[in-house]
């Protein structure tokens, strides 16, 4: 189910990309700790092991992951390459088993005005040309509730994965959010419920319909 779950995923991003461009896909959240991150890395190792050429980038600048889950651990990233300091290949790592690339942050702390950051001209600049080298550019974005840096990026997005905690994030706070933010909206990819309670899960599925994990004719 959790493997079917993000081929659906794939299998909509594909489709989109015959109608418009979508080679951009942002995932983002109500808030902190719905599972964003983990969504965006396996969403993105899923179309690289595929045959597509896909980078993950960590755009979230109040609370990155990616770096923490590499080894060795990077030391530089995308800032430094947006800064001048470094190439891009300097930066970017592979994962051997899928062949994605990884383009980490590497913050001491968060920046006050991280927004502007992922407004920049160098960082729309970074993607634009990320664009051009990938056929997806999957960029894991911080959450929409407490920050505006989602709307600061939402221009050069193609097209957003939009992660709910199962059980937690209020629904009334997922609508407030999500339809409030109508660039976001009118590019949503679709919508992935995180860490579902399976047993729970089986009460909603109509008997007969749904069983071990494939669907049948009852």
């Amino acid at each position: 189910m959790f493997t079917e779950a993000f081929r659906a995923i794939k299998v909509s991003a594909w489709l989109l990309a015959t109608i418009r461009e979508n080679k951009v896909i942002g995932v983002t959240s109500t808030l902190s700790g719905e599972g964003k991150s983990t969504v965006a890395a396996n969403l993105a190792a899923l179309m690289a092991d595929s045959g597509k050429r896909v980078i993950l980038i960590d755009a979230d600048l109040r609370n990155p992951t990616l770096a923490h889950s590499l080894s060795p651990r990077p030391t530089t990233g995308w800032l430094e390459v947006t800064g001048g300091k470094i190439d891009l290949a300097q930066a970017t790592g592979w994962d051997p088993a899928t062949g994605l690339a990884l383009l980490p942050l590497v913050v001491n702390e968060a920046p006050v005005h991280s927004n502007e950051v992922l407004a920049s001209q160098e960082f729309r600049d970074l993607v634009d040309r990320l664009r051009q080298s990938y056929d997806y550019v999957i960029i894991d974005l911080p959450p929409i509730a407490p920050v505006v840096d989602v709307r600061a990026i939402a221009p050069a997005i193609d097209s957003f994965v939009f992660v709910v905690e199962w059980g937690s994030t209020r629904i009334k706070a997922v609508l407030r959010h999500l339809l409030a933010e109508r660039e976001l909206h009118d590019r949503l990819l679709g919508v992935v419920l995180n860490k579902a309670n399976l047993k729970m899960l089986e009460r909603f599925e109509q008997p007969g319909i749904y069983q071990n994990g494939y669907y049948r004719v009852p």
